[in-house]
């Protein structure tokens, strides 16, 4: 995580229509089910049955945002960031491989 403070607003759509916000500090993450009422720097749109596909590596994180699956808006340096701040499932790298040999 950068230095800094940062705040996601993930708006979810699917089955149903969710809105949570991860304020991110390197010593901490914290999980919002309401605002927090920080400045917004990043906004993550995503389907959640693709979100959930990407975390377990069924997806690539580029095809999910050419696709328009996930969209990322925000600081230029933060959306670049954005996907090497989370712990992936601990299945995603085999998922990925098996996919790549099939």
């Amino acid at each position: 995580l950068p230095p800094e403070q940062v705040v996601a607003q993930f708006d979810f759509s699917g089955a149903s229509r969710d809105t949570y916000w991860l304020v991110m500090q390197p010593a901490e993450v914290m999980l919002c089910l309401t605002d927090p009422g920080y400045e917004i720097n990043l906004l993550v749109n995503a389907d959640l049955a693709c979100f959930f596909k990407l975390w377990l590596g069924q997806i690539d994180y580029e095809d999910a945002l050419n696709t328009g699956q996930i969209q990322v808006d925000g600081l230029p340096r933060l959306v670049r960031e954005f996907p090497n701040w989370f712990a992936w499932s601990l299945a995603a790298p085999a998922v990925r491989e098996a996919r790549r040999a099939s």
